[in-house]
């Protein structure tokens, strides 16, 4: 889906003023006062980056919400980088119609802005990626940074944000308004799963046990990794079989168990096929067979 573009830069159109010059378009700037004030103290990156003229090259803006700032626990960790962060380098414009089938394949590096000069960023990729509930044939797209090495404040994994509004043509590249901010982490696993649609049968077979399955969280000395099943994966499970599972909290508690790995984070580039992990019950391992996007890592 495109829109008529806005006649005028990135920054110009995060500090338009003139609601009229939004009246016959499909999109606004009302939700991006928090961008708006971060950018008025950052007057380099403001002016040179989205504010930057075409001649200098065009590039892809990812521009969070007002919502999506409000989720920041601690606003001082948005700083210079984590601007940038949501930016890719230069003549790198990205329009979401090619990403709907690219798989997850394709990464471009962000933009590192310093002394003056505009370089590219591989230590921090941007990509978009489409996901497609098989039930309803909807699919939702999104913006994904993902950090291979630790570096500054950002630390290795995916971070993902949902693309609101995309494809705003500016004149120096094209906007996505998207529902996070990219490159910091900044939600705990029960926010993540609550706020996810595509998790509400997980979040009630929690509840079910109630607060067990949190504890494990905070409380095995460390980092966890969790394997989130989506509603689809539970869509699978015989009738009966989650009859039974809803009326057995011991066995269900066994199940959900079995996708808690204790004191690691293990991220998407270091699974293999030789990988194997322990559990959180201490009796049982996870094998890995690595596969290609959307079957992606599946466990056995």
């Amino acid at each position: 889906m495109g829109h008529r573009p806005y006649p005028g830069t990135t920054l110009s159109f995060i500090r338009e003023h003139d609601v009229t010059v939004f009246e016959e378009r499909q999109y606004n700037n009302r939700d991006l006062s928090q961008i708006r004030d971060i950018l008025d103290r950052t007057p380099d990156i403001a002016l040179v980056i989205y504010g930057s003229s075409a001649w200098n090259g065009f590039h892809t803006f990812f521009i969070p919400n007002d919502a999506a700032f409000a989720r920041v626990v601690d606003r001082n960790r948005i700083d210079r980088e984590v601007l940038l962060a949501h930016v890719t380098s230069t003549n790198r414009v990205l329009f979401t119609w090619p990403w709907l089938y690219d798989g997850g394949q394709h990464y471009y590096p962000s933009v590192r802005f310093s002394a003056n000069i505009i370089e590219d960023n591989f230590k921090l990729k941007l990509v978009m990626r489409n996901i497609t509930d098989r039930r309803t044939g909807k699919w939702d797209l999104y913006a994904v940074s993902e950090v291979y090495e630790r570096y500054s404040q950002f630390r290795r994994g995916a971070v993902w944000a949902k693309i609101l509004v995309p494809n705003i043509p500016t004149q120096n590249g094209v906007v996505h308004i998207v529902d996070n901010v990219l490159g910091i982490v900044s939600e705990t696993i029960d926010m993540m799963i609550y706020r996810n649609d595509k998790t509400t049968t997980l979040m009630r077979y929690i509840n079910t046990i109630g607060q067990i399955v949190r504890n494990y969280f905070s409380a095995t000395g460390g980092l966890v990794t969790f394997f989130a099943p989506w509603n689809e994966a539970f869509d699978r499970i015989p009738e009966q079989i989650e009859r039974r599972l809803l009326r057995d909290r011991i066995w269900l508690e066994q199940i959900l168990k079995l996708h808690i790995v204790p004191a690691k984070e293990l991220t998407s580039d270091e699974i293999t096929n030789e990988t194997i992990v322990n559990t959180i019950d201490n009796m049982r391992q996870l094998y890995f067979i690595k596969g290609e996007w959307p079957a992606n890592n599946v466990s056995e």
